[in-house]
């Protein structure tokens, strides 16, 4: 849970990060103005890191290309989602990010 907090927390408030290198622009044309990769996915990125159940099974139907046991495969069996479902629910991911 940390790391979600971390995660949406601002580096800025880090100089350690800062030193080690952590901050460093990138050059992806995705981060205009020299914004620091950081700075321009975590606002992209939920709270909760939920799976995506249709990349599940876009990867599935990959694999099965050249492993036919993927095919009988379904992404609700592979991700466990209660867990997270949990954690959301108790509002510490909310309280942890906010910063309280």
């Amino acid at each position: 849970m940390y790391a979600l907090h971390r995660r949406h927390s601002s580096l800025q408030d880090r100089p350690d990060l800062w030193s080690k290198g952590y901050g460093a622009t990138s050059s992806h044309p995705g981060c205009r103005h020299d914004q620091t990769a950081y700075d321009y996915y975590a606002p992209k990125t939920s709270l909760i890191p939920y799976v995506n159940l249709k990349g599940i099974k876009f990867l599935l139907n990959t694999i099965a290309e050249t492993n036919p046991k993927a095919k009988k495969l379904r992404p609700e069996a592979i991700v466990d989602h209660p867990i997270l479902q949990e954690i959301e629910m108790s509002g510490f991911a909310k309280q942890s990010a906010s910063g309280k």
